[in-house]
C-alpha cells in the first residue's frame, strides 16, 4: 500500500468518526456536507487552512452552552480538513498529469504527501478537541444533574442522575443513524456500550458493567418518564419516517 492510498484509508476513517457522531448537527440549523465545502473551497470562499492553529481546552465560562458551541466549532473545523483532503488529492492528480519531467513529478509527489498530511493531521487535531469538549459538556450536565437543576435528580442517588443525564444526551444528539433510535432492546445495547466507555473516560461513577448496565438502561427507557419521552421523540417512527 503506498503513502497517498494509507493517507486516503485515514482521511475516510475521519469522515466516518465524524459522520458517526455529528456533533455539529447538536443545536444548529444548518449542517455543510462535504460536496458543499469543496466547492467553496474552490471558489476560494473557504481556506481550511484557516484553521491550522492551535486551540485552548479552556471555556471563556464553564458551561454547558459554551462547552456545545467548542464542540460544534471543532467538528467543523474537522470537516473542513476531509473536504481540504479531498480536494487537494484531486487537483494535485490532476496537474501531475502535466508533469513529463521525472525528477519535478517525484518533487510535486513529495510536496503533496507533505500537505495532505498536515491536513490530516490537523483534521485529527480538532477531532480531538471535539471529543474532549464532549467529555466536558457532559460533565458539565451531570454536575448540575447533582445539583438538582435542569435534571431533577435524587441526591442520593448520583450514580443513577448521572446515568439518566447520560441516556438523554446520547439519544437527543448520538442517534446510530439519520432515522433515529432501534426498539428499546437493541437501542439498550447500544447505549451500554457508549455509556460505559464515557464513565471509564470521564470517571463518571457509574459501576454497572455489562448485561446488568443494559438492564439498567432497558428497564429506564421503559419505566422513567423523562428518558422514555426523549427515546420516544427520536425512535425510528413505525413505517421508518419522521413525521
Amino acid at each position: 500500500m503506498d503513502l497517498i492510498t494509507k493517507l486516503t484509508h485515514q482521511q475516510l476513517m475521519l469522515q466516518q468518526r465524524l459522520e458517526d457522531r455529528k456533533f455539529a448537527a447538536s443545536g444548529t440549523e444548518y449542517l455543510p456536507v462535504l460536496p458543499e465545502l469543496e466547492a467553496m473551497i474552490v471558489s476560494k470562499q473557504l481556506n481550511p487552512q484557516e484553521d491550522w492553529r492551535l486551540g485552548t481546552r479552556e471555556l471563556e465560562k464553564d458551561t454547558y452552552r459554551n462547552a456545545q458551541q467548542a464542540i460544534r466549532d471543532h467538528w467543523l473545523s474537522a470537516y473542513k480538513q476531509v473536504a481540504y483532503f479531498k480536494y487537494l488529492l484531486r487537483e494535485g492528480q490532476s496537474i501531475r498529469q502535466d508533469i513529463d519531467n521525472p525528477k519535478k513529478q517525484r518533487f510535486h509527489d513529495n510536496q503533496l504527501l507533505i500537505t495532505l498530511s498536515e491536513t490530516l493531521a490537523w483534521g485529527h487535531y480538532h477531532w480531538a478537541f471535539a471529543e474532549d469538549f464532549f467529555g466536558i459538556s457532559t460533565r458539565i450536565y451531570a454536575q448540575r444533574a447533582r445539583s438538582g437543576g435542569r435534571v431533577k435528580a435524587d441526591k442520593h442517588d448520583e450514580s443513577q442522575a448521572i446515568l439518566r443525564c447520560l441516556i438523554k444526551l446520547q439519544l437527543e444528539h448520538h442517534p446510530p443513524s439519520e432515522k433515529g433510535w432501534p426498539d428499546m432492546h437493541d437501542t439498550s445495547e447500544l447505549l451500554a456500550v457508549k455509556v460505559e466507555r464515557l464513565a471509564k473516560e470521564q470517571h463518571f461513577p457509574i459501576q454497572q458493567r455489562g448485561e446488568d448496565l443494559v438492564g439498567e438502561i432497558f428497564n429506564l427507557l421503559i419505566e422513567n418518564k423523562g428518558v422514555n419521552k426523549v427515546y420516544e421523540a427520536f425512535r425510528i417512527p413505525v413505517g421508518g419516517r419522521r413525521r
